[in-house]
């Protein structure tokens, strides 16, 4: 699934950018919310 695997890269660019000015609480959401979406693209091409 290579669309999930761009996503978790451009995410996780993003989160040690967050992390480097010492929001790591905002990277922890951000992380939660980058999960929830991967589900949400995941789980309608997923047999019922």
């Amino acid at each position: 699934m290579p669309w999930v695997t761009l996503l978790r890269h451009k995410s996780a660019s993003r989160r040690l950018f967050k992390i480097g000015r010492g929001a790591s609480r905002t990277a922890c959401d951000a992380e939660r919310r980058t999960i929830v979406v991967e589900v949400e693209i995941i789980v309608p091409y997923a047999p019922a």
